[in-house]
């Protein structure tokens, strides 16, 4: 009988995919038309129809595999996020930009306590 290796979900499986090429395919067309724009207020993205759980579960997995920037942000948060846990992403991933971003862009998480990680630099 073979060793039982971690076997993965499908879902976990696909999202570390779309985690591997984030950059060179999901970002790429983001990054040509928008190079130039010193600041998007909010880009409709493939990304857009993602429940906050999916949402959280591909930032994770940006972390797992060492690829979560702040440009990332752009593209994965949407007015649906009502709870964000960056607690395991880098430092540079999260800086004063992105809590910016994440306070324009989900604005049902403005008051609450479903903000882990940036609770010290918002004040909370």
């Amino acid at each position: 009988m073979p060793a039982n290796l971690n076997t993965k979900s499908l879902k976990q499986f696909c999202l570390r995919k779309i985690a591997l090429c984030f950059d060179s395919f999901w970002m790429k067309s983001f990054n040509e038309q928008f190079k130039d724009v010193p600041r998007i207020l909010y880009v409709i993205g493939p990304f857009d129809h993602m429940t906050n759980e999916t949402v959280q579960d591909l930032i994770n997995s940006l972390i797992d595999v060492n690829r979560l920037k702040a440009v990332h942000f752009q593209l994965l948060l949407q007015e649906s996020v009502v709870r964000l846990d960056l607690s395991k992403a880098p430092k540079p991933a999260v800086s004063d930009s992105v809590l910016k971003v994440i306070a324009l862009r989900c604005p049902m998480m403005k008051g609450s306590r479903a903000f882990k990680k940036t609770d010290y630099a918002m004040g909370i």
